[in-house]
């Protein structure tokens, strides 16, 4: 688990209580830090990442993780890194799937203004209108990146996103889909970031945990026994 916070905050305790959830449904959930942008530049919070896989998967056995059934699982600026380093990983020893929510995935298209921006030019080293730093946003868009080595995917963003525009899971669900990839969008309509204005929504998020739970059984299951097959859109 790789939590949000714009690349320049956040830590693992967020993941607390998501953590027990999952380890409710027999799941080893982990969550990592990683060096933050205002300590470290890209692409130290991804190699911290990498890691972190890496450790897992050697040491996780003491622990009754099976090294070859792992999932990723992000939000925001982690569901950014999780897809990059699922898309990274497709290369060498996959990963299972990736769980993504509300993530930005098209950093060539600018962030809403205010502290998204910020944090989006502080990743590529400037705004949009410097092609040196159009050129950097490409290289890190996981929609660029993607082939059909890619893991599954499960992307879920609320409908009004007003930090990380719900275009941007849209965007890269078309390109798993275009790549052939199994990927499922769910859009989760009256949602800000964070699916945190949920008001008369809020009973939807037992609805949310359920399907999340769903996606990782199947892709984390044992060989032979079944993984997501089509990409479909849900609302």
């Amino acid at each position: 688990m790789i939590h949000g916070g714009g690349w320049i905050t956040g830590s693992k305790s967020l993941y607390r209580g998501l953590g027990r959830l999952l380890a409710t449904h027999g799941f080893l959930a982990a969550a990592i830090d990683y060096r933050l942008l205002g300590d470290a530049a890209w692409p130290s919070p991804l190699e911290d990442c990498e890691a972190a896989l890496e450790w897992f998967r050697r040491e996780g056995p003491r622990w009754g993780l099976a090294p070859d059934r792992v999932a990723l699982l992000g939000d925001s600026a982690g569901a950014h890194l999780a897809a990059m380093l699922g898309l990274k990983a497709a290369s060498t020893e996959p990963v299972r799937g990736v769980l993504a929510y509300y993530g930005p995935f098209l950093l060539t298209e600018p962030a809403p203004c205010g502290w998204p921006r910020r944090c989006q030019e502080k990743l590529i080293g400037g705004p949009l209108t410097d092609p040196a730093a159009m050129e950097r946003a490409k290289a890190l868009s996981p929609t660029y990146l993607v082939t059909g080595a890619a893991p599954p995917f499960f992307l879920i963003h609320g409908e009004i996103d007003s930090v990380v525009p719900c275009k941007s899971s849209e965007v890269m669900a078309r390109a798993l889909s275009a790549a052939g990839v199994p990927a499922e969008l769910l859009i989760v309509k009256g949602a800000e970031h964070g699916l945190f204005s949920l008001g008369r929504l809020a009973a939807g998020l037992v609805e949310i945990d359920r399907m999340a739970v769903a996606f990782l059984s199947a892709v984390t299951a044992p060989k032979g026994s079944g993984r997501p097959g089509s990409e479909k859109t849900k609302e």
